[in-house]
């Protein structure tokens, strides 16, 4: 009988660990209108767990990119509870050629909190996150998408990092 408990022990917690690996939360909603050719109204709004309201930019180009910061917890972290940190630091247009890319205007907007802006504690977790148990690594991951007329995308954060994807054709 104790063998069999400590199966069903084991087998649980392997669950509880497949479920909590794969759980993705919702960061923002995007929306894209185009106002004139190449020129793009960008909307973020933040999803269920972000704090914030919704924000609106002017881009142009081909692509749109939102970098973040994240701060990624070891296994053992994630099985007592504690979930990837991350902060969105920018949004930037992109254009498809190397060419526009060096030639046509870029935009830049920054998307911390200017509360925290001149505080950088993830520079420092990043340089020194071996000395913080239960830190995995702190590190950069951007995603971008195409500045389409009515592209809608979710972004969502999970244990393997930050995703995009479009929720209409």
């Amino acid at each position: 009988l104790g063998i069999v408990a400590l199966l069903f022990s084991i087998v649980g917690i392997d669950l509880a660990t497949y479920h909590q690996l794969t759980k993705q939360n919702l960061i923002y909603k995007v929306s894209v209108k185009e106002v004139s050719p190449n020129q793009f109204e960008f909307v973020l709004q933040p999803g269920a767990q972000e704090e914030g309201s919704r924000k609106v930019f002017k881009l142009e180009g081909d692509q749109w990119q939102i970098d973040f910061r994240l701060i990624r917890f070891s296994v053992t972290s994630t099985l007592a509870g504690l979930e990837n940190l991350y902060q969105p630091s920018r949004l930037t247009n992109r254009y498809e050629s190397i060419e526009d890319e060096q030639e046509k205007p870029k935009q830049y907007y920054s998307l911390r909190d200017p509360i925290v802006e001149s505080l950088d504690l993830w520079k420092f977790i990043k340089s020194y996150y071996v000395y913080f148990p239960g830190i995995d690594s702190a590190f950069g991951s951007s995603v971008f998408a195409p500045l389409k007329d009515k592209a809608e995308y979710e972004i969502l954060i999970g244990y393997a990092g930050v995703v995009v994807k479009a929720t209409n054709e």
